[in-house]
């Protein structure tokens, strides 16, 4: 959902691609901008901040083997400072 403006997605939208990934967040040109959320097809999650479609800022990552990353992000990477807790407790 979303609606089209200008030749791409506007606005507070839900996205789902073929493989099952899904987003939820707000659209600025396509992308996802602000605060959302992505499913993974294989389990991982993030919640967070966005900027260009890509995770920026602080956000939360629980991959598919219930490794947690809590903190800051640069275009899509864990950068900065930031709390990995793994299943195991280490």
């Amino acid at each position: 959902t979303g609606t089209w403006q200008g030749g791409a997605l506007q606005g507070k939208a839900h996205i789902v691609w073929a493989d099952s990934t899904s987003a939820d967040g707000t659209l600025v040109r396509g992308n996802l901008d602000g605060t959302g959320a992505l499913s993974f097809a294989d389990g991982s999650t993030y919640r967070g901040e966005f900027q260009a479609g890509m995770q920026h800022g602080k956000g939360v990552m629980t991959y598919a083997d219930k490794t947690v990353y809590d903190g800051e992000w640069v275009f899509g990477v864990p950068h900065g400072k930031g709390i990995a807790t793994y299943p195991k407790g280490e």
